[in-house]
């Protein structure tokens, strides 16, 4: 922006010079409306990078407990006081008695 209003100063100041005090304060201004957008897309973006942050760790925390592997953490009875017994049953029905393999089943 610098460099455009130095080339206006040459040209102003050439047809006239009491244009220049306009062009200066043109100048500032424009400097100052640069570096308040310039501050408010940081604010947004810390913002933005907030509400991600949190999302990732309540995803992580979801997965992890604790930093720990959930059945590590969490017990059958958190899902039999959310789900009730016939959870059980259900689980009975669903799962494959494979050791094998990984089962992921919704509740």
């Amino acid at each position: 922006m610098d460099e455009e209003f130095q080339s206006l100063a040459g040209i102003l100041s050439s047809m006239d010079s009491t244009l220049l005090g306009a062009l200066e304060t043109s100048r500032r201004k424009a400097i100052y409306q640069a570096d308040s957008i310039r501050k408010r897309y940081i604010n947004a973006a810390a913002r933005r990078d907030g509400v991600i942050e949190r999302q990732l760790d309540g995803i992580g925390n979801a997965l992890f407990p604790e930093q720990k592997f959930q059945e590590r953490v969490l017990n059958v009875t958190s899902f039999l006081v959310h789900s009730g017994a016939g959870w059980v049953r259900r689980l009975d029905e669903i799962l494959s008695m494979d050791p094998r393999s990984h089962q992921v089943v919704e509740i």
